[in-house]
């Protein structure tokens, strides 16, 4: 969805106020936001994002963490501009043992949660992490944990290692849930049979590995381009629910109070009963296929990989050739 934020830059979006909805021109896909939505890099672009949007211009062509089966309109969209583009991913299914993936960071709270989730039942615990970077309220804190608790499910909840959470979690097994302070392994605890939802700050990095996991998500954005990323989960794919936060921003107090009632329902949304719910979990694992399927011998990453290698390879010998030719010419 990258090509969101650039044509709402291109086009311009026309809107009155922070919460009215403007329809998203010129992409494939009817998607809608709003202003306090996006990222201030959108609205008012710095001097280096103006040099970081030269560069891509002036790049050769760029090389993406995704594949064409995900989003095949956009990665068609962005080759009829004709702009070199190559999808390698998801590259968090590169071909690693779980030994090696639970490991990774060392022996703590993150590698013992393995014995925690052997003992849950397959796809009963619901993954929760921000990413490392955000920070939230108290208050909003223990909104989530109270939404947590009332939905009634196993949680594992990776926070930061921060003195606010102290006094409202602590790390390991609790009652409901298993909290990680710190860094956790979350490629091996996601691919983990146990779990069966993501609620995720809508990193892209996140979002691949919840999709080759082949997990529905609750989608919780809060800064940058993640507000991009939730409507392609939830609007495109319709693997994901949202929990309604419409504000971005890097500073917690300004972002969306989200109640513990809407964290609730939309955790039942992805692992409850009914039609939707099952609906979003089939459609989970479908793209868990086709995510393997494209980094696989002959899949449409894999042969991508080959010809950015070759098209690169052929540039550099046309280059060469070309510069070996100007220096006979001047002597």
């Amino acid at each position: 969805m990258r090509v969101v934020g650039n044509n709402i830059r291109l086009h311009g979006p026309s809107f009155s106020g922070a919460e009215e909805p403007f329809l998203v021109a010129g992409i494939p896909h009817s998607v809608k936001l709003t202003r306090s939505q996006l990222p201030e890099f959108v609205i008012s672009p710095s001097d280096i994002m103006a040099l970081i949007s030269a560069s891509f211009i002036e790049s050769y062509g760029l090389v993406m963490n995704t594949f064409y089966e995900l989003e095949p309109a956009y990665a068609d969209y962005s080759k009829s501009n004709g702009f070199s583009y190559w999808n390698v991913g998801p590259v968090s299914l590169c071909r690693r043992s779980f030994e090696i993936l639970s490991a990774r960071g060392g022996r703590s709270a993150g590698t013992e949660v393995f014995g925690w989730l052997d003992g849950k039942e397959a796809g009963s615990v619901l993954y929760v992490c921000f990413g490392s970077l955000p920070r939230f309220t108290m208050a909003q804190f223990g909104l989530i944990r109270d939404g947590l608790k009332a939905a009634g499910r196993p949680f594992v909840w990776v926070v930061r290692d921060d003195p606010a959470t102290e006094g409202i979690l602590a790390a390991g097994g609790e009652e409901g849930g298993f909290v990680i302070k710190g860094w956790a392994p979350q490629v091996a605890i996601l691919m983990h049979e146990a779990v069966g939802g993501f609620m995720t700050h809508c990193g892209w990095n996140s979002c691949l590995e919840g999709i080759a996991a082949g997990v529905p998500m609750v989608t919780w954005p809060l800064f940058a381009d993640q507000c991009f990323n939730e409507r392609l989960l939830v609007d495109v794919l319709d693997l994901a629910v949202d929990v309604g936060s419409t504000v971005n921003s890097l500073r917690e107090e300004e972002r969306t109070l989200v109640v513990a009632e809407r964290v609730t329902a939309a955790v039942e949304a992805i692992m409850g009963e009914g039609a939707e719910a099952e609906g979003r979990r089939e459609r989970a694992k479908l793209m868990r296929k086709l995510a393997e399927a494209a980094v696989a011998e002959g899949g449409s990453s894999e042969v991508g990989l080959g010809l950015m290698v070759e098209e690169l390879v052929a540039l550099k010998i046309a280059r060469t050739k070309e510069a070996t030719e100007t220096r006979a010419i001047s002597a």
